[in-house]
């Protein structure tokens, strides 16, 4: 994430994140694209990791510099540490895409999946960025179905019986 801090440095990128733009000739445009093209470069190595570890004959966990699973657990260590939003609404994209939707959502779900994949001990520093990043994630326009459930059913969990009741309002009300 410090690529991406150093790429745009003024936040400019951010700013059009944040704006919801679109527009290809807006000049902050071109800031948001080399954050992207950084958080893009974590998450293929977050996916070679993956990769490494599921595809090692080695005995997983045995805490030796050269494991995979120590390795795959130390790169999601540092990703789950980030402070940038833009990179937690990246990942929570990627982590969704890869079928871990309702993961993010499920606190005992989150550490089971953690635990599978080896990552038990970083399972403490997600939850403590899910909360913030996850809602802002799933309330971030363009809104989806997708989003929208996630969201209501984010806000069961979290124990907004009213605010779930809203959000399946406004999926009822939808066209789509």
């Amino acid at each position: 994430m410090r690529c991406a801090e150093t790429a745009d440095p003024d936040a400019i990128g951010r700013e059009f994140w944040h704006e919801g733009s679109s527009d290809a000739s807006d000049p902050r445009a071109k800031f948001w694209e080399l954050r992207k093209k950084c958080y893009d470069l974590v998450l293929q190595s977050l996916q070679r990791f993956e990769d490494k570890s599921s595809g090692s004959s080695k005995t997983p966990g045995t805490g030796q510099a050269d494991d995979p699973e120590v390795a795959r657990s130390h790169a999601y260590e540092l990703a789950f540490s980030s402070e940038d939003e833009l990179f937690h609404s990246t990942l929570y994209d990627w982590l969704i895409s890869r079928g871990l939707a309702d993961e993010l959502l499920e606190v005992s779900g989150l550490f089971g999946v953690w635990f599978l994949l080896g990552l038990a001990e970083v399972w403490c520093v997600a939850l403590q960025m899910r909360p913030a990043y996850l809602e802002a994630h799933l309330k971030r326009e363009p809104g989806t179905v997708e989003k929208y459930q996630l969201l209501w059913q984010f806000y069961v969990k979290d124990g907004q019986p009213l605010r779930a009741a809203e959000v399946l309002a406004t999926l009822a009300k939808s066209t789509t």
